[in-house]
C-alpha cells in the first residue's frame, strides 16, 4: 500500500511540476529613504523594490523592479520555493521507491513506470502565452519543435523503463547507485542501475533490452540501415541528428555498421529455413502468358569494390597489372511459375533473396549450396543455374547444385558472336552477326557456331581471335540451347544478378574517391544484401 501511494504521489508531483512553467529564484528587498522639506517636516520616501538574487559564483545580483510588478514578481518567487518543495520530495520519493525495488527481490509481478510529457505540455503552455505576432511567427515551426519535445519525452521514458528493470533483480551487495547513457531509437537516454563495489559485471539491464556497444537493437538497426543506404557514414550520422535518433561521431557510425555486416556475413553461413509460400495473387498468370512449373533460380556473379593498397598488394589484375580492387561475389535466388507472351519468366513478387560473400570460390561454393538448401533447392520442382562464362564459378554451381540445369548468359554470348564476326574480317559483319543472333536465339549457339565454321573456314584459319571467340562458345554449347530452354520455360539471361551488383555493391561502395578495406566492403554489402532479400 505504501509503494502504490509513493507512485501515486510521485505522479501528482511530476504534473504539479510540469504546471509550472514560470517561477524564480530570489527575493524582494525594500528600501525607503527620509526628506526634510522647508517647513521642517520629515517624510519617507515611496518604497523602492529590488530583485535580489545570486548570479555567477555565488555573487548577488540586484535588479529593480516597479511597484506594479512586485506582485506577480512575488507570484513567481512562489512558484521556485514551490518547485524546490516537489523537487527535493520527489527525489526523496524516488530513493525510497529504488531501494524499496531492490528488497522486494524482483519477487512482485513487473510494474513500469508511465510517460509523462513533461516538454510537450511545457511546449504547448509556451505557445499559449505567446503574443499575436510572436504566434504568427512561430506557428510554422510548431510540429517540428512538437516532434523534438516528443522525441526528449520518449527517450526519457525509455530511461525511466530501463531503470525500472535495472532495480527489479535486487541482487545483495548493492553499494549505490550509478547512471549510464545508452542510444535508444529515441535517442540518448540516462539509465541507472544498482552498483556493486568491487565487480566489474555487465549490468542486467544491458542483457533484458539487448543493449550492445551502448546500443538498443533498434538503434542499432537504424544506424547500420541508414549507413548503407546514404552516401557515406557523415551523411547517415547527419540523418541520424535530423530524425532525432541521437548525435554520434562518424567512427561510431562506421564501427556499428562493421560489426552489423560482419555479424550477417556469419549468419549467411548458417541461415534459417526460408521456403515461401505465395498467395494466388502472385502466382497469377499475366495476360497473353502461361503457366510453367514452379522453379528455383539460382544465379551468381562477380564484382569488384574499389580497395585501399593494403588488400591489393601482390594481386594481380586482369591485363597482370597491380590490381586496384578486390572481388566481391554476389549471389541472389528467386522463383517463377509463369512466363509472359514471349516467354520470358515472370518471377514471383517477394520471392527474390541475396547474399554477398568476400571469400575465394571454395567459400562461395559452401555458400550457395547451402543458401539454396535454405530456399527448399530440395522440395522444388525443377531449378536452374545461370552466370557468365566464367569457369570457376560454372564450376562451383554445378557443385552446389548437380541436379540443376545450368545456363550461360545470352548477353555474354552475343558478346563473343559480336567479336567473332568483327574479327572475321568478312564485307558485312554486322549483317552476318544478326543472322547468327537470330539462329542462336531460335535454336541454340551451337547451331550459330557450326554455321560460321561452314561457311568461313578460310576466315577462321587467318584470325586467331575469330577463332578463339567461336572455340568459347563451342565449348559451351550444351549451356546455350537458348531455343529449348525458352520453349521449356527456363531463364536465358543473367540481368537479375547483374542488377543486384549493382544495387549491393556498385551503388554504395564504387563512388567517387571511395577505397575500401576488403571486408570492410563485404560488410556494408551484406547488410545491403539483408534489406533487399523479401521474406
Amino acid at each position: 500500500m505504501k509503494a502504490k501511494n509513493s507512485s501515486s504521489r510521485i505522479g501528482e508531483i511530476v504534473a504539479e511540476m510540469s504546471s509550472i512553467t514560470e517561477f524564480a529564484e530570489g527575493s524582494i528587498v525594500s528600501s525607503s529613504s527620509y526628506y526634510t522639506t522647508k517647513d521642517g517636516k520629515r517624510h519617507k520616501t515611496r518604497p523602492q523594490f529590488k530583485f535580489q538574487s545570486r548570479g555567477g559564483r555565488g555573487r548577488q545580483k540586484l535588479r529593480h523592479i516597479p511597484a506594479a510588478l512586485v506582485p506577480q514578481v512575488r507570484r513567481l518567487i512562489e512558484n521556485g520555493r514551490r518547485l524546490e518543495k516537489l523537487g527535493a520530495e520527489y527525489k526523496a520519493l524516488m530513493t525510497e521507491e529504488s531501494i524499496e525495488r531492490l528488497k522486494k527481490n524482483g519477487r512482485r509481478r513487473l510494474t513500469l513506470p508511465r510517460p509523462r510529457l513533461v516538454c510537450v505540455l511545457a511546449l504547448l503552455d509556451e505557445y499559449e502565452r505567446m503574443g499575436k505576432d510572436e504566434r504568427k511567427r512561430e506557428l510554422p515551426r510548431f510540429d517540428g519543435r512538437l516532434r523534438d519535445a516528443v522525441t526528449d519525452d520518449m527517450a526519457a521514458y525509455v530511461g525511466e523503463v530501463m531503470s525500472s528493470v535495472a532495480f527489479r533483480g535486487g541482487r545483495k551487495g548493492v553499494h549505490g547507485v550509478r547512471t549510464v547513457q545508452e542510444l535508444s531509437s529515441f535517442g540518448w537516454t540516462e539509465v541507472r542501475y544498482p552498483y556493486r563495489r568491487g565487480t566489474n559485471d555487465r549490468p542486467d539491464f544491458r542483457g533484458a533490452f539487448g543493449i550492445e556497444r551502448k546500443m538498443t537493437p533498434c538503434a542499432s538497426e537504424t544506424v547500420s540501415r541508414l549507413a548503407v543506404q546514404l552516401g557515406s557514414f557523415k551523411e547517415a550520422r547527419d540523418a541520424l541528428a535530423l530524425l532525432g535518433c541521437g548525435r554520434m561521431s562518424v567512427s561510431k557510425v562506421r564501427d556499428e555498421t562493421l560489426v552489423t555486416g560482419g555479424r550477417i556475413l556469419e549468419e549467411q553461413r548458417k541461415p534459417p529455413k526460408d521456403v515461401r509460400r505465395y498467395t494466388e495473387a502472385q502466382t497469377q498468370t499475366p495476360e497473353g502468358g502461361r503457366a510453367v512449373r514452379r522453379t528455383l533460380v539460382v544465379m551468381a556473379d562477380g564484382t569488384n569494390a574499389p580497395c585501399v593498397k593494403k588488400d591489393t598488394k601482390g594481386v594481380r589484375g586482369k591485363n597482370g597489372d597491380e590490381a586496384h580492387s578486390r572481388q566481391l561475389r554476389v549471389m541472389n535466388f528467386f522463383e517463377y511459375c509463369n512466363v509472359d507472351g514471349e516467354g520470358t519468366p515472370v518471377p514471383i513478387r517477394g520471392s527474390f533473396s541475396y547474399a554477398v560473400t568476400d571469400g575465394e570460390i571454395a567459400e562461395a561454393t559452401g555458400l550457395l549450396k547451402v543458401q539454396g538448401v535454405a530456399r527448399g533447392s530440395g522440395t522444388v520442382p525443377r531449378m536452374q543455374c545461370v552466370a557468365d562464362g566464367e569457369e570457376a564459378l560454372e564450376k562451383a554451381l554445378r557443385d552446389a547444385f548437380p541436379f540443376a540445369e545450368f545456363t550461360n548468359d545470352v548477353m555474354h554470348a552475343c558478346g563473343y558472336l559480336s567479336a567473332c564476326c568483327q574479327a572475321l574480317g568478312i564485307a558485312s559483319p554486322a549483317k552476318e552477326y544478326a543472322t547468327c543472333r537470330r539462329i542462336m536465339f531460335r535454336h541454340g549457339a551451337g547451331s550459330a557456331v557450326d554455321r560460321i565454321r561452314r561457311l568461313y573456314t578460310e576466315e577462321l584459319e587467318a584470325s586467331k581471335e575469330a577463332g578463339a571467340a567461336l572455340d568459347y562458345l563451342d565449348k559451351r554449347r550444351e549451356n546455350m540451347r537458348y531455343g529449348w530452354l525458352r520453349r521449356n520455360g527456363y531463364c536465358i539471361s543473367s540481368s537479375h544478378v547483374e542488377a543486384a551488383a549493382r544495387i549491393l555493391v556498385a551503388r554504395r561502395c564504387k563512388q567517387a574517391g571511395m577505397h575500401w578495406r576488403h571486408h570492410n566492403a563485404a560488410c556494408v554489402c551484406a547488410i545491403i544484401a539483408r534489406l533487399r532479400s523479401a521474406a
